[in-house]
């Protein structure tokens, strides 16, 4: 549609201020058949998110939408048909306005309704005033952070039927109070696919706590540099966090995390590849529960002081690494080295261990112990860490799989992913 281009940036702020001004206003007709598509109950009313999908259906930018979403009152939740015509075409501006509420006034801003001059007058404006606008709310959604209690009654202001969870007639009000756009707001709403828990919610607001996928592709640097200066300035989880996100991840409800599910809750809780890794590699056991992983976490924050070797305690020169500054130097140190290794060797190694289709074959059915035909991807992800295969190897070939059990030939097409073809493996047939 031609309203994309308004969207585009720098090119977008010109003629979406160009065609507000001069040729997008929508008929009578129009706006009222946007507005019965969306008023869904047939109450005479729609909400927020109503009136910015009717603006939409008017063939609105989402930069357009935005600006008009902005222009309603603050305290108006709703809006009947006349109402809503007075958003999608706002009316001409008053010739006077009252300073304070009682002197009335010249309103400066009539000359946009001039012939002529008003619609080249009105480009400038917006054409100036978007990036401003713009640039604001990028600030904005960097500096505020809402505290946990401030989410918490948005969140429940926002849960009319109060079961605990914002379903997608709900969520938008509490994204709309955290300053999230009506572009974000509409993305959300098209991504969910269950109603979301106070966690869920947080996650979705603040995303996730840090993620160095822009720094860790950087061979041999990049994910050690982010790893240990981001950490170095890092604070604690707190507990609460940590048991939410817990929860979130035990999809079976079972009370425990085993090490793929750990990876997992620790990516949650801001945890970088590297960090993961090093964690990982320490887990007291195959399961956690909650209380055996916060033992561990404090724990694995802290290195002991002595370390055995051949039985006998020695002290530990890791310890240094807990060192303030000197620390972080000689941890960065140490995993750009282990990382350096980790490249070229594992890079040799994913050359020179190619299994044949045979080899693949037999190792699937090693794994099929119950002789199914098929395997869970956490059996599969065991498997792949006792064989040495690092975490972030194992989540990259878990999220190329979107199922939880896979065939022998879904194996085999997992396993050959980003290696050279051969011509022996036959592809999955195709269904139907």
């Amino acid at each position: 549609m031609t309203q994309i281009i308004h969207d585009v940036p720098v090119v977008g702020i010109f003629t979406s201020a160009i065609a507000d001004s001069i040729w997008s206003t929508p008929t009578p007709e129009e706006m009222k058949e946007a507005f019965n598509k969306v008023d869904f109950h047939h109450s005479g009313t729609i909400d927020r998110s109503g009136v910015a999908e009717a603006l939409r259906l008017l063939e609105k930018s989402e930069r357009q939408v935005q600006k008009l979403m902005d222009q309603m009152e603050p305290d108006t939740d709703t809006l009947d048909l006349e109402g809503f015509q007075k958003v999608a075409v706002p009316g001409p501006q008053p010739w006077t306005w009252e300073l304070g509420g009682v002197l009335p006034v010249p309103n400066h801003a009539k000359i946009l309704d001039t012939p002529l001059i008003g619609p080249i007058l009105n480009v400038t404006q917006d054409t100036l005033a978007q990036p401003i606008d713009s640039g604001l709310r990028s600030w904005r959604k960097t500096t505020y952070s809402p505290t946990e209690h401030g989410m918490k009654v948005i969140f429940l202001d926002a849960d009319d039927d109060k079961n605990g969870k914002l379903d997608k007639h709900e969520l938008p009000t509490a994204m709309r109070k955290l300053y999230k756009t009506e572009k974000e707001i509409k993305q959300s709403i098209e991504d969910m696919d269950h109603d979301l828990t106070f966690f869920e919610f947080k996650r979705l607001i603040r995303g996730v706590k840090y993620s160095p996928s822009n720094v860790n592709y950087v061979p041999m640097v990049g994910a050690a540099l982010a790893t240990n200066l981001l950490a170095a300035f890092d604070d604690d989880v707190p507990e609460e966090d940590q048991k939410e996100a817990f929860e979130y991840i035990d999809k079976s409800k079972n009370g425990k995390l085993d090490k793929t599910e750990v990876a997992d809750l620790l990516r949650e809780l801001g945890k970088s590849e590297m960090e993961i890794q090093k964690l990982i590699d320490y887990m007291p056991a195959e399961e956690l529960d909650f209380e055996a992983f916060t033992n561990w976490w404090r724990s694995g924050l802290s290195r002991p002081l002595t370390t055995k070797v051949s039985g006998y305690n020695l002290p530990n020169p890791a310890k240094v690494h807990d060192l303030p500054i000197i620390g972080t130097c000689t941890s960065l140190t140490q995993d750009v080295l282990v990382d350096s290794y980790g490249w070229t060797a594992g890079a040799a190694a994913k050359t020179l261990n190619m299994m044949t289709p045979e080899e693949l074959k037999k190792y699937y059915e090693e794994l099929d112990t119950e002789k199914k035909g098929v395997v869970s991807m956490k059996r599969i992800a065991k498997a792949f860490r006792e064989s040495g295969m690092s975490e972030y190897d194992i989540k990259w070939h878990r999220d190329s799989c979107s199922k939880d059990e896979v065939t022998l030939e879904e194996f085999m097409r997992l396993m050959r992913i980003g290696q050279v073809e051969d011509p022996d493996v036959k592809p999955p047939a195709a269904e139907g």
